[in-house]
Order: structure tokens, then C-alpha cells, then sequence
């Protein structure tokens, strides 16, 4: 824990004298340092003995297409494949290449979508919300999934036909290597959206969370009928669904940017439908919640629309009127500080978090 958060110190003060233009290079500098330590991470994560697990099981045997297609192997097609390329390299070049692809992806929809005066914050979140820069260390697959999601994103700035296609190839490529990465297929249909859309979006997703928090009953029919899709089975033996639970504090305070969101799409001025398309991203992964305190697991789908908020928070709360902005962006930047601090005391957690490891244990 210790070392996690002076690594975050260190990257959210370069990031500072970057976005004062003391320190030019700053955010390059603060994003190389967070690529080396998940690079080098080693045993840090509930996940990571799992998948180096998976990984020697699979280069035990011998590669052949036909036990990999039909799932004999693993669940997954394309992490199957992913272990079989780093084969002749090792496990821990997996590991390094997975830790550059995330580390890029936030990297660049920090520089191009935030404001250069809120980079702290984006990179704040990035680093000590407790879904994100953490978790990916452990959770290899799903990390790298919805860091190529954001790959789709950016092709999503601009319509045509072949960014089209190109979003539809990687969404295909992200579901063999996590399965439940087929929800984000209709997120494609942001390729249409025109900033003159933003009310009649908002709304309804509004509309959308209110009614599933306050008709529990909705979201228990809903999950009767996905339980025995393919995709979900991995997990049921994990989870069992329990009955929804109503709005909390905890949970009000959890949806907090929703609702910022929320505001900024129906009654702001400057909305453009590049930032549209990101805070609408956002917003889908709080759709998601009700279904999630039900059953854990769907906090699995949230975490794909997780990486938006990177963005998505500052371009939001820049727009409040300054009486506003400050207080909630106390009580958002508390929300992750207490998540973080929460995550490393955990008993789920903490035996697997709580000390960092590196590669530098095995190999010296």
C-alpha cells in the first residue's frame, strides 16, 4: 500500500507542474512510472496467481487450434491465444505489454480529451479509484479489455464506415479475450450522436436508473433471464443472486458523477460530441449498478465503462457553478480516497494488495 500511494504522489505532482507548463514532459514522465511498476508487479492482485496458473497450463500443451475453438482449453479463445504468442518470451512480458496497452490508453484520453488545468484530477482518479490503475493488476483479462475498449472510443470520434468496422473487428477480439465484453457492441451506435441529442440521451438513462432503484422487481426478472447465458456461467459459481437492494448513502455517494453527468448533458452550453460521447460512456456504466447489488459479478460490466470517467468527471465538473463544483468535487475526490483506503483493509483485499511484489523477488 505504502509504495502504491507514494508512486501516486510522485505522478500526481509531475502532472501538477505539467498542467503549469513548469515541468513540459511532466504527464509522459508520471504515465512511464506507473507503465514500470505494473510492469514489474509480481504476486500483487487476488487474480495474478490464477493467471500465471492458466498461463503454464496452457504451454503444457500443445497448441492446436481445434482444442482452442472449442474451448477445451479455456474459456476464452483469444486469451488462450494471447498465452500461446508470449510462449517463447515468458509470462512476464505478458504481464509488461499488457501493463504499456493500459497504460497508453489513459495516457492518451487524458492528453486529448482533458482540459490541461484538470489533468490532476484525471489522473487522480486513475490512480486511486480503487477499479482502475490498481485493479488491473490483478484482473489481466478484463484490464486489458476495457483498455481496448477505449481504443474503440477514440476510432468513435469520427464516423465512417471503415471506423465502423475497425470498432466492430475490436469489440470481436475484446469478447474472445472476456466474454462479457459483448455488451459493448451497441455502444457503437454513439458513432450517431450529435450534440443536439444530449437531453433526449440523458433523460431516459435518468429515467432508466430511478425506475430499477426504486422497482427492484425489474431487476430481478432481468437476471432470471441472463443466469444461464454462456457468458455469465463462468461466474455463477462465484455469485449467487440475492435479492436488489434499494438507495443507500453509500450508494447515493457512489452515483454522484452520474448525476453530474446528468447535468451537464441536459443543461450545459458547451457540450461538444466528442465529451458527449465520453460522459454518455460513463453514465452506462452507473446503469449498470442496481443490477450489480444484486449480483457482485455485473460490477465486472460496470468496470468496462469504468475507464471513461478518467475523462468524463472533469469535463463535467468544470461546468457547475463554482459553488457547486467545489464542495462535490470534495465529495467525489473523498469517495475514491475512502474506496482506495477501503480496497488495501479489505479482508478480500488486503493479503494480496496490501505489500507490492515485483518480478525483482523471483528473479534476484
Amino acid at each position: 500500500m505504502i509504495v502504491m500511494f507514494l508512486v501516486g504522489i510522485v505522478c500526481l505532482v509531475l502532472v501538477h507542474y505539467a498542467s503549469k507548463d513548469h515541468f513540459p514532459y511532466g504527464l509522459e514522465w508520471s504515465f512511464f512510472i506507473l507503465f514500470f511498476f505494473a510492469a514489474i508487479h509480481y504476486n500483487f492482485g487476488n487474480d495474478y496467481q490464477s493467471y500465471m496458473g492458466i498461463f503454464d497450463e496452457l504451454n503444457n500443451r500443445q497448441f492446436d487450434w481445434y482444442y482452442i475453438l472449442r474451448k477445451k482449453y479455456f474459456s476464452d479463445i483469444g486469451w488462450a491465444v494471447i498465452c500461446y504468442l508470449f510462449r517463447p518470451v515468458g509470462f512476464f512480458p505478458l504481464i509488461a505489454t499488457i501493463a504499456l496497452v493500459e497504460n497508453v490508453a489513459y495516457y492518451l484520453l487524458v492528453k486529448k480529451f482533458v482540459p490541461k488545468e484538470w489533468w490532476v484530477l484525471a489522473v487522480f482518479i486513475y490512480l486511486f479509484s480503487d477499479n482502475l490503475y490498481i485493479l488491473n493488476m490483478s484482473v489481466l483479462r478484463q484490464g486489458l479489455a476495457a483498455s481496448l475498449f477505449v481504443f474503440v472510443f477514440f476510432l468513435m470520434k469520427k464516423f465512417n464506415v471503415v471506423n465502423l468496422l475497425l470498432g466492430i473487428l475490436i469489440i470481436f477480439l475484446i469478447s474472445t479475450i472476456h466474454g462479457t465484453a459483448v455488451i459493448l457492441y451497441p455502444c457503437l451506435l454513439l458513432f450517431f450522436v450529435k450534440k443536439e441529442w444530449a437531453p433526449y440521451l440523458t433523460i431516459p438513462l435518468v429515467f432508466l436508473l430511478v425506475v430499477l432503484f426504486v422497482f427492484p422487481d425489474y431487476v430481478n426478472n432481468f437476471l432470471l433471464s441472463i443466469e444461464n447465458l454462456e457468458e455469465m456461467a463462468e461466474y455463477k459459481k462465484y455469485y449467487e443472486r440475492g435479492e436488489a437492494r434499494s438507495l443507500s448513502v453509500g450508494v447515493i455517494w457512489r452515483l454522484l458523477p452520474f448525476f453530474v453527468s446528468g447535468y451537464y448533458c441536459i443543461f450545459s452550453k458547451d457540450v461538444n460530441e466528442t465529451d458527449l460521447k465520453i460522459v454518455l460512456l460513463s453514465m452506462l456504466g452507473f446503469v449498470l449498478i442496481p443490477f450489480s447489488l444484486a449480483i457482485p459479478m455485473i460490477d465486472r460490466l460496470c468496470y468496462f465503462f469504468a475507464p471513461f470517467m478518467v475523462a468524463s468527471i472533469p469535463i463535467t465538473y468544470k461546468t457547475l457553478p463554482s459553488k457547486y463544483m467545489h464542495p462535490l468535487l470534495f465529495l467525489q475526490v473523498a469517495y475514491f480516497l475512502y474506496g482506495y483506503w477501503q480496497m488495501f483493509h479489505s479482508p478480500t483485499w488486503m493479503e494480496s494488495y496490501y505489500h507490492f511484489h515485483s518480478i525483482f523477488e523471483v528473479i534476484f
